[in-house]
């Protein structure tokens, strides 16, 4: 059934919200959120059980909801599973004034010239990973990509974020991280979530695995306590705990905890699956993959690579690009409404919670406004 009338939002909401539930879970969400922006518009409605959700896929709409309107929508209480079961209060869930000062503390750690000196490490460990990937090829023996690609960001975020170099360790915490995301996933999805102290099968297997990767970090941020500014390595760890707040004042444990937790967890997954999807894209577009590899030979050669060369390889920097838009690394996240506000000329409410799919803007079929459905 669908209720639809002069400025109100376009929904597709069904008694109980049963049907959508059936319709994501045989869809998937993106493809659920694409054929009802084809049949309601850019803003749409849709119920969930008991809860309404507005879906949002105009670009201007999320320009509103993200940067000219972002004290009417906040990461409330839609991130409280990722707060609880992730990652903590970091940049990534803090909302608000307080994500405004995680943001000016963490600034400079995240400049251009701070990035770059991590260059050097990050080309050890793709060289490194590609020795690897010869002597399979030798064998003539197949991988898992996506697998590798989890394995070689796992690595260098350890390297960047801790100057951790002890491979030995690395399968465990990628192992548990997965279990850590999949888990939060599957919970937010289900309507039944049984509190974590009850010894499930899916409870137990989680807490095992937060409880590991969150002893593992603070292990490592105890240690480079014992030490003095002098004797810390230069990584992003080193960086967040000398860093101080607009009032010169020291961060807390609590915020350095939260952040290296925010680094590692939410670091590596988006950036294997990126790295992954890149490659799926190049197999399937022989012709752009052998334009990029003519490019690379002919900047790069049998030569070590460097920063420099990147401003030569402009038509990799634009297949890069289109994989990100083809395939955005977080495609929709959640938003709730602060107050009674509108977007786009329709009424919301305070408490609504959206979702924000950025998907559905990069493929938008007005292509004045994206660059419609395309391909690499």
């Amino acid at each position: 059934m669908v209720t639809t009338t002069q400025r109100e939002i376009p929904g597709s909401a069904t008694f109980l919200g049963i049907n959508t539930i059936k319709e994501v879970r045989a869809l998937g969400m993106l493809d659920f959120a694409e054929k009802n922006r084809r049949e309601y518009g850019d803003i749409f409605k849709a119920s969930f059980g008991p809860r309404e959700i507005i879906f949002v896929g105009h670009p201007d709409a999320i320009r509103e909801v993200l940067i000219t309107k972002k004290k009417s929508f906040i990461k409330g209480t839609a991130y409280d599973g990722v707060r609880e079961l992730l990652i903590g209060n970091g940049l990534v869930t803090s909302t608000g004034d307080d994500w405004l000062h995680q943001r000016r503390t963490v600034a400079p750690i995240f400049t251009p010239r701070a990035v770059m000196k991590f260059a050097d490490m990050m080309i050890d460990a793709v060289t490194d990973v590609l020795r690897d990937w010869d002597a399979i090829a030798e064998n003539g023996k197949t991988l898992d990509v996506s697998e590798e690609m989890v394995k070689a960001a796992a690595i260098i975020m350890l390297k960047a974020i801790f100057s951790v170099d002890d491979t030995s360790i690395l399968n465990t915490l990628k192992h548990d991280v997965e279990a850590m995301l999949d888990f939060s996933g599957s919970r937010q999805r289900s309507f039944i979530k049984f509190p974590l102290w009850i010894p499930t099968e899916d409870n137990k297997t989680y807490l095992e695995a937060r409880n590991r990767v969150r002893a593992y970090v603070q292990q490592l941020i105890d240690e480079r306590r014992q030490m003095s500014p002098e004797e810390m390595p230069d990584d992003l760890l080193t960086s967040t705990m000398l860093s101080t707040d607009k009032d010169g004042n020291p961060v807390t444990g609590d915020f350095i905890f939260d952040q290296s937790m925010t680094f590692f967890v939410a670091g590596f997954e988006t950036s294997a699956r990126s790295l992954s999807l890149t490659l799926y894209n190049l197999t399937q577009n022989p012709e752009v993959e052998a334009t990029l590899i003519e490019e690379v030979d002919r900047v790069i050669g049998d030569e070590r690579p460097t920063v420099e060369m990147l401003k030569s390889l402009p038509y990799t920097l634009q297949v890069i690009k289109e994989s990100l838009r083809l395939h955005t690394t977080v495609p929709y996240y959640p938003r709730n409404a602060a107050e009674d506000t509108e977007l786009m000329g329709y009424p919301i409410k305070e408490g609504d919670m959206l979702m924000v799919v950025s998907h559905l803007a990069h493929h938008h079929p007005d292509s004045s406004l994206g660059a419609g459905k395309g391909s690499l």
